[in-house]
């Protein structure tokens, strides 16, 4: 802690670290994180801000007065805090603290681990507690306006886990809406990621969430421990198990719904002479650990710490004041932008492979945004119930800074959010890249909306091909770059108007071989992009050499010319996929279709001596392929023996299953068409139902995929059914219409007529956008017509996250029992519907 500690608690503590504490951080330390700041019980602490918080902002020894308390935080406030952590305080300096930030108006939380009164444990060590002195604890404390909840455990040990939880229910009995914190011990204290024998960090973690169940997911981890003085400089971050810890959390708190908050290492630290030294972080090192967290969906991140750092009693700023403040302030732009997006892929680039798995991360070849990124970056996508994907870039060397392209794999407008002054910047209207430029231990946010590419590539002015080596059965093309509003995916080459082959976009040249001599020929190269878009044709004519009087054929190549393939087949499983067209030595393009998210493409050259390359390296006869969504183009080039080439073309196009298909009406609610994946779920009978009743049906593979989330498309296609709506319904008008499938456009257009749905301000329906439980309750309350009342509050728990213009929505179907809460009684406003929530509560309004 701060060797202005008082002898006994400075001794305490240096006996929790020679008992196995090994170096993580004592302090308190508090934070909490809310994309559904949920809690266990209804009307439970719920996180309604991103927080900046600082563990121990001030001393408490009897020198200072309430004076000086106020001055200290005051100044912390006006750094960019918004939550004070009274730390490990004696009762009446922690009334004292608490009063200074009640004058300040500052949130703060309260903790004391003397046996004065004490609530609060640490490690091993608790004061002793009764339910009549924890109520005694919330009636001293309840006066307080700014208290946001109560530091009940620094670093819980395993075999404290239930007296833990003891003083939490206590807690929760007598005052359910604060917080009552905890928080666990890092990976390298006791509970390891190397322990194999049941005691582990992960069942550690897993144990203290079933033990516990505590309302957000605190931990610490401080990367420069170890590394002290001159040596500190060289930790390095780019691998480090501060990655792994961080993916489990962010795992945990997907999994069970609750925000998470991150502790940092603000302070260099080391024990000399049974006493810790405090020095300060350069800005870099403090920020990059405070924006990885946001790239991993942290709600609060909390300095440890900012005791003698950011200004004396008297309220004179140290040197590093202006660095904190100005990084707060990013930090909290960015941190209230995401604080409701949920965390959706989350990628490492330039590490070993073998770390993926362990830290936690998703794999790019299996997202459908993000295509690659400069060595050393964590990127990490955000999505809420909008087309735009928020993507944070964060650069995790804190000391060169990083240049480079982030890739993307479909076309999109780009948007710089500018995170010093809260704004944001279009700086591509449509592009598929997008130039980094980012400092040292910096962070960059770009917002993303998917765009149409209906604009052809082009050629420079005045382009030609140029035809050379003209020889009997051959010649040579060449041709300049074309350009593209997004960029050129490659060449296509067209003999007397007969595709003959494609290119990638790095190849401007191409040998063209197995022609007839003595003839006239049109060579015609046209450039395409990703999109398919293709450009108008540049052409020439040429004519092959002829063979000599006397029929002597004065060019005998001595090696074979042949770069046919003989076998090309694509499969999924053992299973060959259909190539369209059927494969044909000379047919040069193909395409297939799957679902699968992967396939294995299978070749064999016709002449002994060619090779099939693929990829730059030669394909020993098959080669496995990661497909995402969409089309996925794999060029197969064969090598002659005497080094003509020929490329074949596979188009993979991976597609989801078509949502809600509407079978013949004869199959509804036959046997034949049972759906494989309902057996036992909690909605099997009420999916069956609703099946029969032709409201919905399953997938083309005859599942249903109850617990997938609904798109807006889906629903209104639901929503038409169970309301047998008729006619054709209004023109469709939406500047996305084109991306509305036929399948749902009629029942879309049948909503339009109803006013059940309006779209959005900029005009789009966003068909393919997942609909939130708060959409949904709108537009059945719309569909069927229900009074709504004005300033309505609901009967749910999580009442407050629901947005006024839908509360009215929400109690109406909710007072109709169509639409019950979730665990707690919460409606999760945010969260997306699933396929077996939205039959269950249409069944209702069929019902009705």
């Amino acid at each position: 802690m701060n060797r202005l500690f008082s002898k006994p608690l400075a001794s305490f503590l240096i006996i929790c670290l020679l008992v196995g504490l090994s170096g993580a951080g004592f302090a308190s330390k508090a934070s909490a994180s809310g994309e559904s700041a949920v809690s266990s019980e209804p009307g439970g602490y719920k996180q309604d801000q991103f927080f900046i918080s600082t563990i121990t902002a001030v001393h408490w020894g009897d020198e200072y007065d309430l004076d000086d308390y106020k001055t200290i935080i005051q100044a912390t406030k006006d750094a960019g805090f918004n939550l004070i952590e009274n730390a490990t305080m004696p009762r009446s300096k922690m009334h004292q603290a608490l009063e200074a930030c009640d004058a300040v108006q500052i949130k703060c939380l309260a903790q004391n681990i003397t046996n004065d009164n004490g609530f609060s444990g640490v490690g091993g060590n608790y004061p002793p507690f009764t339910e009549a002195s924890i109520q005694s604890v919330v009636d001293e404390l309840k006066d307080y306006t700014m208290l946001e909840g109560y530091y009940i455990w620094d670093e819980v040990l395993k075999p404290e886990f239930g007296v833990a939880r003891q003083l939490k229910d206590y807690l929760k009995q007598f005052d359910p809406d604060k917080l009552a914190y905890s928080i666990t011990l890092p990976s390298y204290g006791p509970y390891r990621w190397d322990d194999t024998s049941g005691n582990g960090f992960e069942e550690y973690i897993d144990s203290y969430i079933q033990n516990i169940d505590p309302d957000v997911l605190g931990f610490d981890y401080y990367p420069f421990w170890k590394l002290l003085g001159p040596d500190a400089e060289e930790a390095s971050l780019i691998e480090n198990d501060l990655w792994r810890d961080m993916g489990l959390f962010r795992k945990k708190s997907m999994e069970f719904m609750k925000p998470f908050w991150f502790y940092f290492q603000a302070v260099d630290m080391e024990v000399v002479n049974d006493t810790r030294l405090l020095g300060h972080m350069t800005r870099e090192k403090m920020g990059v650990q405070m924006k990885a967290a946001l790239a991993y969906g942290a709600k609060t991140v909390s300095y440890f710490r900012t005791l003698d750092m950011l200004t004396d009693v008297h309220g004179n700023k140290f040197p590093i004041y202006d660095d904190i403040k100005s990084l707060n302030n990013e930090v909290m732009n960015l941190g209230n932008l995401l604080f409701d997006k949920q965390s959706k892929q989350i990628y490492h680039f330039g590490i070993a492979e073998n770390k993926r798995q362990p830290y936690f991360l998703d794999d790019v070849g299996k997202g459908n945004l993000i295509e690659s990124a400069p060595d050393n970056a964590i990127v990490s996508v955000f999505g809420d119930s909008t087309s735009t994907a928020y993507v944070l870039v964060v650069n995790k060397d804190y000391k060169q800074p990083m240049t480079g392209q982030l890739n993307l794999k479909v076309p999109g407008q780009v948007k710089r959010y500018d995170k010093t002054n809260n704004t944001s910047q279009v700086v591509s209207n449509l592009s598929n890249s997008i130039d980094l430029q980012i400092a040292k231990g910096d962070a960059e946010l770009y917002m993303i909306e998917p765009v149409d590419d209906t604009e052809a590539p082009s050629w420079p002015a005045n382009s030609k091909i140029t035809v050379s080596n003209v020889t009997q059965t051959g010649v040579k093309l060449s041709w300049p770059e074309a350009q593209d509003n997004v960029s050129v995916a490659g060449y296509r080459i067209y003999v007397d108007g007969v595709e003959r082959m494609s290119v990638s976009k790095q190849v401007l040249e191409q040998q063209i071989a197995n022609l007839t001599p003595n003839q006239t020929y049109t060579f015609t190269v046209k450039s395409y992009d990703a999109a398919g878009n293709e450009s108008v044709g540049l052409s020439e004519t040429a004519t092959t050499l002829q063979i000599p009087s006397g029929g002597q054929n004065w060019y005998v190549p001595s090696l074979s010319d042949n770069a046919d393939l003989r076998v090309l087949q694509v499969s999924v499983d053992g299973k060959e996929l259909s190539l369209a067209p059927s494969f044909a030595p000379g047919t040069l393009v193909y395409t297939v279709e799957t679902e699968a998210d992967r396939a294995v493409i299978a070749v064999n050259a016709s002449h002994a001596a060619a090779k099939v390359l693929f990829d730059g390296g030669a394909v020993g006869g098959r080669v496995e392929v990661k497909l995402r969504e969409g089309n996925n183009v794999f060029e197969l080039k064969v090598q002659a023996e005497n080094g003509v080439t020929k490329t074949y073309t596979v188009t993979v196009h991976r597609k989801l299953p078509q949502p809600e298909q509407k079978p013949e009406p004869e199959t509804f609610g036959k046997p034949s068409v049972a759906l494989t994946d309902i057996t036992g779920h909690w909605a099997e009978s009420s999916i069956k139902k609703a099946v029969a009743q032709q409201i919905v049906s399953g997938y083309a593979n005859n599942t249903f995929r109850p617990d997938n989330p609904v798109t807006r498309a889906e629903f209104i296609v639901m929503l038409a059914n169970a309301l047998k709506l008729e006619g054709e319904g209004q023109s469709l008008t939406f500047t996305d219409r084109e991306r509305i499938g036929s399948w749902a456009a009629k029942s879309v257009a049948q909503a339009l007529e109803k006013g059940i749905v309006k779209g959005y301000a900029d005009g789009s329906f966003r068909p393919n956008a997942t609909i939130t439980r708060m959409e949904m309750a709108a537009m059945i309350a719309r569909a069927i017509e229900l009074p709504l009342a004005a300033d309505a509050k609901t009967g749910f728990a999580d009442d407050s996250e629901i947005s006024q213009w839908a509360k009215s929505a929400v109690e109406a179907i909710r007072q109709e029992g169509i639409a019950v809460g979730r665990n707690g009684n919460r409606f999760v406003p945010n969260a997306t519907a699933t396929r077996a929530e939205t039959v269950v509560m249409l069944l209702r309004i069929a019902e009705r």
